[in-house]
């Protein structure tokens, strides 16, 4: 069941300059698996795409309130903890869209409540992310390791490309914060 939950949830995308065919070659072989096993895995791993991301989404809009929301003495460790304490199973594909949360999190958050609310959320967001960074660059090394087919080299390249913007879009994020002209604010 493990190898079949993992294809299931595996993200399928085209990448310019490693997918093989055009992208509208990808989407067309795509639609042409809708009504397959593979196509019902793609719709199964959208609608949970589709409901964690709708989910940021909602805690962004609440994060709006501003006072109400960051203000909220109990709501930095549980927020923490339901947003990173299962993070090391989502994709770096996945990961991603969490690290675009986090960002716009402390971006909106009142100066006056940052010191309450971003440590649960930044000490979580910083450990799971080096963790799973890490992880993620060991088992690409340890594939390299290994002669691959050339199905799997194109699967590893996307793999290593996706990694490269995960890893690119954590330094940034550190980076941002830790910007002098932002420390200011």
């Amino acid at each position: 069941m493990q190898s079949i939950v993992g294809r299931v949830l595996t993200d399928r995308f085209w990448q310019a300059g490693i997918s093989e065919g055009s992208k509208d070659d990808f989407y067309a072989r795509v639609i042409n698996k809708k009504n397959t096993l593979e196509g019902l895995a793609s719709s199964i791993r959208g609608q949970i795409r589709y409901i964690r991301e709708f989910c940021y989404s909602v805690i962004f809009c609440m994060s709006c309130l501003e006072q109400q929301f960051y203000g909220f003495e109990e709501l930095p460790g549980p927020l923490a903890h339901a947003l990173f304490a299962d993070s090391h199973c989502l994709s770096p594909h996945q990961l991603i869209a969490l690290l675009n949360l986090v960002r716009l999190l402390v971006d909106v958050c009142p100066v006056e409540l940052r010191h309450h609310f971003l440590p649960p959320i930044l000490a979580g967001c910083f450990q799971r992310m080096d963790a799973k960074i890490k992880s993620e660059w060991d088992k690409l090394e340890q594939a390299g390791n290994v002669q691959a087919a050339a199905d799997e080299l194109t699967e590893e390249m996307k793999a290593e490309s996706v990694l490269r913007q995960l890893t690119y879009s954590a330094v940034m994020m550190i980076a941002d914060f830790l910007d002098p002209a932002r420390l200011g604010e």
